[in-house]
């Protein structure tokens, strides 16, 4: 379609009957000629099949005696004669937009010098003129749009589609005060849209800083010659002492001036979540792509260098993630693996101060419990099994101590004594005799120092809305020293207690040879036998809520004795249990509760908790009435009914 100033349009059907070859492409390939109808509205261009070499045709826009007719007359003149002698003519129309808007003032001052006019006249003219679109053009839609947001474009000086000269890309920014620098990057992968950048200086705001914690760098220590300092040091005032909570002062105070002398406590910068460590060749290949980008790089040479960093890092990253693997094994795969999943769980710091906290978490156990309607009757004690033995927690030698330390996960963890399981693990041939006879004072006297039982409090956010204390999972830490003592108090009462058969069958959680494998099997088993006799099976799951914190001392005491054990040490270890919130400032300051005391339920965070839960709930199995099958998981439980289809509707 040719459409001319005067707005006349003329269709090219006209031109469909001179030849019925006209739209082969392989009569295209001859000399062409053109011809300009109508200043920018639009031009025709056609071929004819014989001559190289046609006159010029000339314009018709804006000429006096020229007009849109002159030109239709001109192009169907020259069509029909090409087709009477035999030659195939194809008709293009181009309509060229907005043509006026986008003449360039630089090219066209030039042109006019070509011609021979000066164009001083011309420069001052074009300066005083500022070329803005029409109010109804869609580039000024879009300036009022993107106005309307507080928005200007940036990157209008170079075009990002070079056949067409033309800026399809626009990038907006409510800065323009901050831009540096606006360009065009020519694409290498053969297409003629290139890639459009812009550069803003960010001044002032600076990267968020990362978390900060306070800690000891031991990694760098020389472990064997610590070890042999700690050997030599004197260690008199801790032996001399009598009672635990003496020894475990005097400990502290050699221990960590020694430790003090080779890794003082300093603060270190987290490192972002999920980043594994890189090798010494990955971090070379960084430092040379970072040289790379300097000025004067070699462009080519930095796309080499980050494409073997990107491999370098994913290499370092499976091998990281497998060895974490192959160390943690089968029961710990989420955990290694879920960092790596993420969560959509919020992170974000509990805005409740930490006595609130404190208080929430201190009030759970006796709240819940006064929650629990009384029995109308006193509820009788059943005992799977009676005995007559009986167990008292006994001291234990070195090479025993050296084998339960070592069974144990190396917790880098420390409360407020600053001494981790992971510290008594690396320096246990210095202090391992000291800790010892700490751990046997302590079994012997049956005290358990008030140190070991203050835990420090990690709040951390279960759900969404982690302000609310309730959205909040406490984690407690207790002191090294003190999950040592009761592991040595676990192994024992556990093998007391399978070595009489003092407990329940249906219980499986926390027994060697026992796990959710077993569980599970005894169900499917019991279902499998009842679909073999035609009968249906009805599964009731329960899930005790804040069943850890409910537990009664005197009653859990009185349950022990029921069994033989011998109760002096575990009433001084459930008495005096006290524990404050700590939480990290967004500047890595930790901020602290008042201590509080807890004075009901088994805690958090001891291995021997899971086990005198156990025994609290031993006979829970011995209370359902027959033929209903219990099978517990720690404080999971499932009964399970099967029978003929007649009796269970009865």
């Amino acid at each position: 379609m040719v459409t001319s100033d005067g707005g006349t349009q003329f269709t090219s059907h006209v031109f469909q009957n001179l030849s019925t070859d006209a739209a082969e492409p392989d009569c295209l390939d001859a000399a062409a000629g053109y011809l300009s109808a109508g200043s920018d509205a639009g031009a025709l261009s056609f071929r004819s099949g014989e001559s190289e070499q046609d006159p010029q045709r000339p314009a018709y826009g804006f000429r006096p005696g020229l007009s849109t007719e002159a030109a239709l007359l001109d192009a169907v003149t020259f069509a029909v004669d090409n087709v009477d002698n035999g030659r195939v003519t194809s008709l293009v129309t181009a309509d060229t937009s907005k043509a006026f808007d986008s003449v360039e003032h630089g090219r066209l001052l030039e042109k006019l010098g070509w011609y021979g006019v000066d164009e001083r006249w011309f420069r001052a003219w074009l300066s005083g003129r500022c070329q803005t679109p029409a109010a109804d053009s869609p580039g000024h839609r879009l300036t009022r749009l993107l106005t309307t947001y507080g928005l200007r474009i940036a990157n209008t000086e170079h075009p990002t589609y070079r056949p067409a000269n033309s800026l399809l890309d626009v990038i907006a920014t409510s800065r323009p005060d901050l831009v540096t620098r606006a360009g065009v990057t020519r694409c290498q992968y053969g297409t003629p849209h290139d890639f459009t950048r812009l550069m803003l200086r960010c001044g002032g705001a600076g990267r968020p800083s990362r978390p900060t914690v306070q800690r000891r760098c031991l990694q760098k220590v020389d472990s064997e010659q610590l070890n042999l300092q700690l050997s030599e040091a004197d260690w008199s005032p801790v032996l001399l002492r009598e009672r635990p909570a003496d020894k475990w002062e005097e400990f502290r105070a050699i221990f960590l001036s020694q430790l003090d002398g080779v890794a003082p406590v300093t603060r270190v910068r987290l490192s972002p979540p999920g980043a594994p460590p890189l090798t010494a060749d990955t971090r070379q290949l960084l430092a040379e792509r970072r040289q790379a980008l300097q000025a004067g790089g070699q462009r080519d040479r930095y796309k080499e260098l980050n494409r073997q960093c990107r491999g370098a890092i994913r290499r370092d990253q499976t091998a990281h993630y497998q060895r974490e693997l192959d160390k943690a094994g089968p029961g710990s795969v989420w955990r290694v693996l879920r960092p790596i999943i993420g969560s959509k769980k919020e992170t974000a710091v509990p805005s409740a101060t930490p006595d609130a906290l404190n208080d929430y978490y201190v009030s759970i156990g006796p709240a819940t419990a006064a929650s629990v309607p009384r029995p109308a009757a006193p509820v009788p004690v059943r005992l799977p099994r009676v005995t007559t033995s009986g167990f008292r927690p006994q001291p234990i030698d070195l090479d025993t101590l050296c084998l339960v330390l070592w069974s144990m996960k190396p917790s880098r963890a420390t409360g407020l004594d600053g001494i981790s399981v992971d510290m008594f693990r690396r320096y246990f041939w210095g202090t391992g005799q000291i800790l010892l006879d700490m751990i046997n004072t302590s079994l012997v006297t049956c005290q358990v120092p008030a140190a070991w039982k203050h835990a420090l409090v990690t709040p951390i956010p279960k759900g969404k809305g982690p302000s609310a204390p309730a959205n909040t999972r406490p984690i407690s830490i207790l002191p090294g020293v003190m999950k040592i003592t009761e592991r040595v108090v676990q192994l024992q009462l556990t093998q007391y207690l399978e070595t009489n058969k003092l407990l329940s069958s249906a219980q499986h959680g926390y027994r060697k040879g026992h796990s959710t494998e077993t569980a599970l099997s005894v169900i499917t088993e019991h279902v499998l036998c009842a679909m073999d006799c035609r009968e249906i099976s009805v599964l009731v799951l329960l899930d005790l809520s804040k069943c850890f914190d409910v537990v009664p001392h005197a009653r859990l005491l009185d349950k022990l004795a029921l069994y033989g054990v011998d109760t002096e040490w575990f009433g001084d270890y459930l008495r005096g249990h006290t524990q404050q919130v700590q939480v990290i400032g967004g500047d890595g300051t930790p901020m602290c509760s008042a201590a509080k005391p807890n004075s009901i339920g088994v805690f958090q965070g001891g291995s021997l908790s899971c086990v005198l839960y156990t025994i609290f709930t031993n006979e829970l199995s011995l209370f359902v009435p027959d033929g209903v099958r219990v099978v517990q998981y720690a404080d999971d439980t499932q009964l399970l009914v099967s029978g003929k289809k007649r009796s269970a509707g009865a």
